[in-house]
């Protein structure tokens, strides 16, 4: 049940369940994100979706980058040709990554030592913003 004819970005694997990871999809039409639980045996679309005149709409953009975040695997980003979107509960949720990143390519995310989301954009240079804890606050410093 992925996308045929379009290529794949990205995999990332939760590194407290080999058995779940995630594909990013290129190019556009529906389903740029997808969740595996059984190790690639079925796959489930977990694109996020944007309020657009009052309705839910999955957003119809390449994604380019996955990090799911080592300490708390629950938290899943996404680099996508808008900007980074972030969930805290292995995708059922989305939300744009604060005021803090750009509205722009974002090609891919890496995360510090120190717990930073780092992001490579096209042509808006890098940017870092703190990863979120458990249940999505910002982590205290």
């Amino acid at each position: 049940n992925l996308p045929n004819g379009r290529s794949y970005s990205a995999i990332a694997v939760d590194p407290k369940d080999v058995k779940t990871a995630y594909l990013a999809v290129q190019g556009f039409g529906l389903g740029h994100l997808f969740r595996t639980v059984n190790s690639g045996r079925s796959w489930a679309d977990i694109t996020p979706s944007v309020m657009m005149n009052g309705e839910s709409t999955q957003i119809d953009t390449p994604v380019n980058s996955i990090l799911i975040d080592p300490a708390f695997p629950s938290n899943v980003y996404i680099a996508t040709d808008i900007g980074v979107f972030v969930t805290t509960d292995r995708g059922l949720n989305w939300q744009p990554l604060g005021i803090a990143m750009p509205r722009t390519a974002v090609l891919d995310l890496k995360m510090s030592s120190d717990r930073q989301i780092l992001a490579a954009t096209h042509g808006r240079g890098a940017w870092a913003t703190q990863a979120l804890s458990q249940g999505g606050n910002r982590a205290q410093r």
